[in-house]
């Protein structure tokens, strides 16, 4: 240890435009090709065989009330007033799939086209 020098004073900070030697410097991993079809992407790892592939799939949403009649059906932000039980059902949502919410939550929700 007695040949370690902890003198602030022997540090000088390098230029701008320094480059350390290149054997104290790692090359970046080739990328690795993914094959797409018949094209060739790069830089990309390709998922694990086991995964199934992504697909965007549509919530339909859900179906709340908060004690009173007036059941909303919440979906992409927003909460639709389902006017009538047939309406619900339209969306696909029975009376057994409403859950209640406070008011103050459901207050906050922008109001969208009712469901007829």
């Amino acid at each position: 240890m007695d040949d370690i020098k902890t003198d602030s004073t022997d540090w000088k900070p390098q230029p701008e435009d320094y480059k350390p030697p290149a054997d104290m410097v790692q090359p970046p991993p080739p990328p690795v090709p993914l094959n797409v079809g018949d094209a060739v992407v790069t830089g990309q790892v390709p998922p694990p065989a086991d995964s199934p592939p992504e697909v965007p799939v549509e919530h339909k949403g859900l179906a709340v009330r908060t004690g009173g009649d007036k059941v909303f059906v919440l979906k992409m932000g927003k909460k639709h007033w389902a006017t009538t039980p047939e309406a619900l059902e339209k969306a696909g949502f029975g009376m057994n799939d409403v859950v209640e919410i406070d008011r103050a939550t459901l207050a906050i929700i922008p109001e969208a086209e009712p469901l007829k």
